[in-house]
């Protein structure tokens, strides 16, 4: 899966989540973060990718981190 956005600042991933800080971002993007599927959809259309490709992407990662 492509993702189109992995180059851009993690503190526009924060504000789009209406997140608090950029820690809480860089928290997420190293995957220690419960999601919502509200935020699942907000971060699939900054990636501008499919949901469900985000979410395959998600669990083959936590799989092979396991």
């Amino acid at each position: 899966m492509e993702m189109r956005n992995q180059g851009r600042p993690i503190s526009e991933l924060a504000a789009i989540l209406g997140m608090e800080n950029v820690r809480d971002a860089v928290a997420l993007h190293d995957g220690v973060v419960a999601l919502s599927l509200s935020d699942v959809d907000l971060i699939a259309a900054w990636l501008e990718v499919p949901r469900a490709a985000l979410l395959r992407r998600i669990f083959d990662e936590s799989d092979r981190a396991s």
